[in-house]
């Protein structure tokens, strides 16, 4: 029988004090993977709170209601599965 090395991540991080660190604007260059909390220009208050996922090397993309004012903030640091070496040929 082959023995395998098992990596164990935990997933996902939370971020506890350092979430509201990481605080990116659009044309920003996201530089952890994550799940991110989306900040609108209070343009419609039930998009507040949205989480959306953003990879690392990408930029900040503009809302389609509030333009080039939309903000991402860091919840979770979660690496995507093109970031694991485990998983890249």
């Amino acid at each position: 029988m082959e023995n395998h090395k098992v990596k164990v991540m935990q997933f996902p991080q939370k971020l506890g004090d350092r979430a509201g660190d990481l605080l990116l604007q659009c044309g920003e260059t996201v530089p952890e993977s994550g799940i991110y909390e989306a900040i609108h220009n209070r343009h419609n208050p039930e998009s507040e709170g949205t989480h959306v996922v953003a990879l690392r090397g990408e930029s900040v993309q503009p809302c389609k209601s509030c333009g080039d004012r939309i903000r991402l903030r860091l919840l979770y640091a979660a690496p995507h599965i093109s970031e694991d070496g485990d998983f890249c040929s």
